[in-house]
């Protein structure tokens, strides 16, 4: 009987280390899956916060390139305004000049845009520039002298470009 009572024993000792050896493997799995489940968390977050950046970059992008649609077209619609007054060859008192039809045109406007920050001189050859043509805005070049240009801003003043070298030459108006 002793030896039954023996080895009821072990048996029970070998339970209860089978049960404790479950147990702490189960807490050891747990507390895995709680970690795995914490870096998920962590790596969705980063995620919605590395998304809702990109978002607010592309909305300030098409803001941007919206607004420079909307000036590019101002710029049209007034560049079609002048075009009449540029179209043809008129005396002061509105009458064509005589002869003028038949010439062929030496100068034909165009488009253009200044690589860098660039003074506009007043046509009377004042030395203080009337404006400053800026990068990323197109300007209308509506008379050439010599290797300068006569360029009309969108409000309407006209000047002397002087440095025409780099510019970016866009559509004939």
């Amino acid at each position: 009987m002793e030896d039954l009572d023996r080895v009821q024993r072990e048996a029970d000792e070998v339970r209860l280390q089978a049960q404790r050896y479950a147990a702490e493997r189960r807490e050891e799995a747990d507390a895995l899956c709680e970690e795995t489940r914490e870096k998920a968390a962590r790596a969705a977050a980063d995620f919605e916060t590395g998304l809702a950046k990109r978002r607010e970059q592309s909305e300030q992008e098409l803001a941007a390139l919206t607004n420079r649609r909307d000036t590019i077209n101002a710029q049209l619609i007034s560049v079609r305004e002048m075009l009449p007054t540029l179209a043809g060859a008129h005396s002061a008192a509105g009458q064509p000049v005589p002869g003028a039809a038949g010439l062929a045109p030496t100068f034909e406007p165009f488009w253009f845009a200044v690589p860098a920050a660039r003074p506009l001189y007043g046509e009377d050859g004042s030395p203080t520039p009337v404006a400053e043509l800026a990068p990323g805005t197109w300007y209308l070049a509506v008379e050439q002298r010599g290797q300068a240009l006569v360029a009309q801003t969108q409000d309407g003043r006209r000047g002397v470009l002087h440095d025409t070298s780099g510019i970016q030459r866009g559509q004939t108006a």
